[in-house]
């Protein structure tokens, strides 16, 4: 029978932290879960978890605004400690440990390092919190701001520098403008920012989103 061991933190208000229980161990069986508790007796789960969160297949809409980026892995909430790599084919490489991610809606898995991670995404999927397992502070990732090059533009960039855009919120109606600027300033919609360019993708920063186009 197939079976998947994923480890999970225990919360130090748990009367067996202390006593060296800090990893708890979930077996996921075909029709059952398991949870070893600190003596290694069986505890079955029902509900939620006996449904592997991860997909297969192509990703959705939803996956694909945040497929191929890189985020800030946050371990403490505010200090970004190592790197979450998302790649197309669902692998992805966190703080060094390949594993897998997948997406429902805002609610965002991702495992790596013997831990399933589920974290829940903010509208803009620029920064997302950790639901589980428990940290407080909980650990965050975050969209860095360092995709935004400095110097002379390149031969690419001169291309769309001094421009301005129509800026379609819904994606058919104009509502405010792009402006960029080569000293790769813009302004968005009356909020001063900036521009960068690699090959076809463009990157611009303003009222505080980072937008890739």
């Amino acid at each position: 029978m197939h079976a998947s061991t994923i480890l999970l933190d225990v919360g130090a208000d748990c009367p067996y932290f202390a006593k060296g229980y800090k990893v708890a161990k979930l077996i996921r069986r075909e029709d059952e879960t398991i949870l070893l508790g600190p003596g290694n007796e069986e505890y079955r789960l029902e509900g939620d978890l006996k449904k592997d969160p991860y997909k297969t297949g192509p990703l959705d809409e939803n996956e694909k605004r945040i497929a191929n980026l890189k985020f800030d892995w946050l371990h403490n909430g505010s200090t970004k400690n190592c790197e979450l790599q998302l790649r197309e084919n669902r692998s992805c490489n966190g703080c060094g440990s390949e594993g897998k991610w997948s997406m429902e809606g805002r609610i965002f898995w991702t495992y790596f390092h013997g831990i399933s991670h589920k974290m829940e995404f903010n509208a803009d999927y620029t920064e997302a919190v950790l639901l589980e397992p428990k940290r407080n502070p909980a650990s965050r990732i975050k969209l860095p701001v360092n995709n935004y090059k400095e110097g002379p533009l390149d031969a690419n960039e001169k291309r769309i520098a001094g421009l301005k855009f129509d800026w379609l919120h819904n994606g058919s109606t104009k509502n405010c403008e792009l402006v960029l600027r080569e000293n790769r300033t813009c302004n968005g919609c009356g909020s001063e920012g900036k521009w960068s360019m690699e090959g076809t993708i463009f990157w611009t920063y303003f009222h505080g989103i980072s937008h890739k186009m």
